[in-house]
């Protein structure tokens, strides 16, 4: 069969047996030098069948409740549009909130507060994006004293270094982190 092949036939199939030859001395070679080398798929998370559980990183617990405060910030200085823009899209339509209208949403508007976090869950909702859900306190800021305990759910995407914030009912928090 080789034998009835023309000299440019045969030198194109060593060719491709040379390439071969090759390619299978690199992935030989790829998986003596890491073992643990695997040409599997990444394994998919089904995100749906996450549940919240209690966040014990303290640089994330931070992060989310420097969020909050930062929310907080703006309704102290006022400034409702920057309030309107990290509050979370769903909501805003859900309770047909604008620019104009958020101060009808924000209670106590009129004194200083602050936030101080309480227990916070998390699960991972798609790749990169983290919702939490928070309890803590709303407390004044000259005297310390608690206005009271308040909800949030903060979404971290970390694909487009963005938040959103979202008040939510005791309910939904459940108590737990037991989604």
């Amino acid at each position: 069969m080789i034998k009835d092949l023309s000299e440019g036939e045969k030198k194109t199939l060593i060719a491709w047996f040379i390439v071969a030859v090759i390619f299978l001395l690199i992935l030989i070679v790829i998986k003596i030098i890491n073992p643990d080398f695997s040409f599997q798929r990444e394994k998919r998370i089904d995100y749906s069948k996450n549940k919240y559980s209690v966040v014990t990183d303290y640089n994330r617990y931070y992060t989310v409740t420097n969020a909050i405060n930062k929310y907080y910030s703006f309704i102290n200085a006022h400034e409702y549009e920057s309030v309107y823009h990290i509050l979370d899209e769903e909501y805003t339509k859900e309770k047909n909130v604008d620019k104009d209208t958020v101060i009808n949403i924000i209670s106590d508007a009129d004194k200083a507060l602050s936030y101080r976090g309480g227990l916070m869950c998390s699960k991972d909702i798609a790749k990169g994006i983290t919702s939490y859900i928070v309890k803590g306190d709303e407390i004044f800021m000259n005297s310390s004293g608690v206005n009271k305990t308040i909800y949030y759910e903060i979404i971290l995407d970390g694909n487009k270094f963005h938040y959103s914030i979202k008040p939510i009912e005791e309910k939904f928090f459940g108590g737990n982190c037991n989604g």
